[in-house]
């Protein structure tokens, strides 16, 4: 017997049940609120956003988005098969980074299956994302990609802050993207986006975060319980994505490379010269980009002039920013340059200047028009002054004995007077604007000014780019290694004691008074950040500029007979100052010790250095009591070659990445503590 149809059986006569289908998607605010929405039945927003007042988005599902993402005939619909299509030369391009991935640092954490955050999505679900070279990948690694979770990114309020923070902290010194474009895209992410309608590379969007978002976190929430735990998901998707060669254009790539450069080395993992390599991959893909001739594209009375100047002002950001992050790093880690006088004529072509960044003043999102201009002007001096270390950085780095020992002394020091002179002529052009700029930012106007008051971030990057000139001067004074070890050399040959060196080398006094200066200055500048709470926001390259200042302040304190908790009210002013000098380097490399890996080494090398240092051994024999004015300028005088010694510790073990062996130093001062 058939079954009876419900619609003829005894219950038809009652009231009919209302079926309710499961709607397919729901807008933002009804899945926030959990309520029905009817967004998929209209063609505007929904009922409820309407009676409430509120913006209607919708975005789609995210299985329906890899769904979309695997099927192969959906890309000939893809806004990014167009861009994809319009890419000129695609096989070469394939050809030479195929012969750049054999460079690439290697992932130290394992892979596995990456359970997706809760407070992350597709990044489909936003307009401006783009992989360009998607359709050209296997199906096999874009589920890969997928499964480590590398196509994901924060939601909209995880996003937007570590966007702000980027700006706000990263941009002043890395120009890399134009703020106005950028802003432009990314405010309208929630608007679909035809295929000529500009986007922002996956690759570089990740290596961004890769940069921001652990200080981000860590500055916001302090989300993490132990700083080793601090391991986004995001420290690996951008390599991964390097690696799979998920992105075709050579700007992307380079730019995506100066920002994974941040990342620092960790010597626990077995990574060394990690940002040197990223930065290398970066300047390479540059090249191939032809950013070194952004000078070449002049501008016509054509159509496409506007649109040739906005690509020659990214080539110029990228090859600029290329040379920041180059001396940066070989400034702080003792590297050797990689852009030099031979690879790109820096007479010719005319640096990164304040006309090439004013169209980002009005249109900021994170600074008012007045801090901008600051900043930009900051920027501009900074840029003159990595001009002025090319030559220094190439005659100072690396740290190699053949250099030290060279044939010509005399030759090596007129290099060592030029550049010196150099570094001069920079403070004395660069010191009264940015002491202007740092005396106007200190101004509170009146409550009747309509004034903007300068943002923090002003007084912030004009000591750390004091902190970078005065600790090079500091650097170059101590690594007048070349001057010293000619004392040496002089010493050694003539028989003569050390007091007499002074005789042979009348410089010395003055290269002693310099270093002092420089350490009295970087503690001065670490002291004023301290007092305004800005120093969690300086950047890794400040660790490295801390450490010398550190060793030198703990060996004042320690020669002086002195414990760091000693009591600060000590009646002897020398104590007291000691005391106060290394307390502050100390609060600060605190502030630095959740945020940065490489203060580890900084503080391990300090101890290594403290440990080898014999207070019986250095302070010369005195009478009854303790001597407080004995420091490390009085080593300086009697025992040069000790000073080196010191001082090398700290450089050989930034440059190598581990502390330094007896082999790593010059003969000359190799076993200067087993000497008496």
């Amino acid at each position: 017997m058939e079954p009876l149809d419900p619609r003829y059986s005894s219950q038809s006569n009652s009231k009919p049940i209302r079926t309710r289908h499961k709607a397919p998607w729901a807008c933002l605010q009804c899945r926030e609120r959990k309520v029905r929405c009817d967004v998929s039945r209209k063609d505007g927003p929904c009922t409820k956003c309407c009676m409430h007042g509120k913006t209607c988005i919708t975005l789609p599902s995210v299985k329906r988005a890899r769904a979309f993402l695997l099927k192969e005939p959906i890309w000939d619909r893809s806004p990014h098969a167009q861009e994809v299509a319009n890419a000129e030369d695609v096989g070469s391009f394939q050809h030479t980074t195929n012969a750049l991935i054999s460079q690439t640092p290697t992932c130290s954490e394992s892979s596995y299956f990456i359970e997706p955050p809760a407070d992350s999505v597709l990044y489909l679900n936003y307009h401006f994302l783009s992989i360009s070279n998607l359709p050209n990948m296997p199906s096999e690694d874009i589920n890969y990609l997928d499964i480590q979770g590398c196509l994901l990114v924060p939601r909209r309020q995880t996003m937007d802050f570590i966007v702000h923070q980027y700006f706000l902290h990263v941009h002043p010194f890395l120009p890399l993207l134009d703020e106005r474009y950028f802003w432009d895209m990314y405010t309208r992410r929630w608007v679909a986006a035809d295929a000529s309608s500009p986007k922002i590379s996956l690759l570089v969007f990740q290596a961004l975060f890769v940069r921001e978002a652990k200080t981000s976190f860590y500055q916001k929430a302090k989300v993490f319980s132990s700083r080793k735990l601090q391991v986004l998901p995001c420290n690996t998707d951008s390599q991964l994505l390097y690696d799979f060669g998920s992105e075709s254009s050579s700007i992307c790539i380079a730019q995506s490379a100066l920002l994974l450069s941040y990342r620092s080395s960790s010597t626990s993992l077995g990574i060394k010269e990690l940002n040197t390599t990223w930065l290398n991959i970066a300047i390479q893909h540059a090249e191939i980009a032809e950013a070194t001739n952004y000078a070449c594209l002049q501008p016509s009375l054509t159509p496409v002039a506007t649109e040739n100047l906005g690509f020659q002002n990214v080539l110029k950001r990228l090859w600029w920013c290329c040379i920041i992050r180059d001396r940066v790093l070989s400034l702080c880690l003792r590297r050797r340059i990689q852009v030099g006088p031979s690879r790109f004529d820096f007479a010719t072509y005319a640096p990164l200047r304040y006309a090439d960044l004013e169209n980002e003043i009005q249109y900021s999102r994170v600074y008012c028009e007045r801090s901008k201009r600051f900043l930009i002007d900051i920027l501009e001096k900074f840029v003159e002054l990595c001009v002025v270390l090319t030559d220094i950085l190439a005659l100072v780095y690396p740290l190699d004995k053949q250099r030290l020992y060279g044939p010509n002394l005399t030759a090596t020091l007129t290099r060592v007077l030029n550049a010196k002179n150099a570094l001069r002529e920079w403070e004395k052009e660069a010191s009264p604007p940015l002491r202007c700029i740092l005396d106007t930012s200190k101004e509170m106007p009146a409550a009747s000014d309509t004034t903007e008051v300068p943002h923090d971030s002003v007084t912030l990057y004009v000591n750390l780019i004091y902190i970078y000139y005065q600790y090079d001067k500091s650097d170059f004074s101590s690594w007048l290694a070349l001057c010293h070890y000619e004392a040496l050399t002089l010493a050694s040959q003539t028989g003569l004691p050390y007091n007499y060196i002074s005789t042979w080398w009348p410089a010395k006094h003055q290269n002693q008074q310099e270093i002092h200066d420089a350490a009295l200055a970087v503690t001065r500048c670490l002291k004023a950040l301290h007092h305004l709470n800005l120093d969690r926001w300086l950047p890794s390259s400040a660790v490295a500029c801390t450490a010398t200042p550190l060793v030198l302040h703990m060996l004042d304190v320690k020669l002086a007979g002195l414990e760091t908790s000693s009591d600060p009210a000590t009646s002897n002013p020398g104590l007291l100052e000691k005391n106060l000098r290394l307390n502050a380097v100390i609060q600060t490399m605190k502030i630095y010790y959740p945020q940065y890996d490489s203060v580890d080494f900084v503080i391990n090398a300090v101890r290594h250095i403290a440990g080898l240092v014999s207070l019986e051994y250095l302070q010369p024999t005195m009478g009854a009591g303790t001597n407080y004015s004995y420091g490390w300028m009085e080593i300086f005088s009697s025992n040069p070659n000790l000073y080196l010694r010191l001082a090398l510790t700290i450089d050989l073990g930034l440059s190598q990445g581990r502390l330094p062996q007896e082999e790593d130093f010059p003969a000359r001062i190799a076993g200067t503590y087993r000497r008496r």
